[in-house]
């Protein structure tokens, strides 16, 4: 079975990621949580991320990404907008949302 990396390819993960960042920015509810944050990092630290959720080699652990985001006190409601950004943007750029294991 073709994995998601194979299907989209980096560079359209890339946008994808690029593009949901460009939202998360705009967003009063999410963006004092990257106010510090380099974009540039940003976007190639998650791009590597929706590969390795997309099917690539992934160096992330469900232990590692909770105890990363630990201190930032993000609520149910930040996560929720967060997703919901992210469906959108992948779905702008023709990737099925409900294809990642979120």
């Amino acid at each position: 079975m073709e994995d998601l990396v194979d299907r989209y390819g980096r560079p359209l993960i890339a946008r994808v990621v690029t593009d949901f960042y460009a939202a998360v920015l705009k967003s009063p509810r999410l963006n004092r949580y990257f106010e510090t944050a380099s974009v540039g990092a940003l976007v190639e630290h998650q791009t590597n991320f929706m590969m390795a959720v997309m099917g690539g080699p992934s160096a992330f652990s469900d232990d590692h990404i909770r105890d990363t985001h630990k201190h930032l006190g993000v609520t149910t409601e930040d996560f929720d907008e967060l997703i919901e950004l992210l469906e959108k943007t992948m779905e702008a750029h023709g990737v099925a949302a409900e294809e990642l294991p979120l």
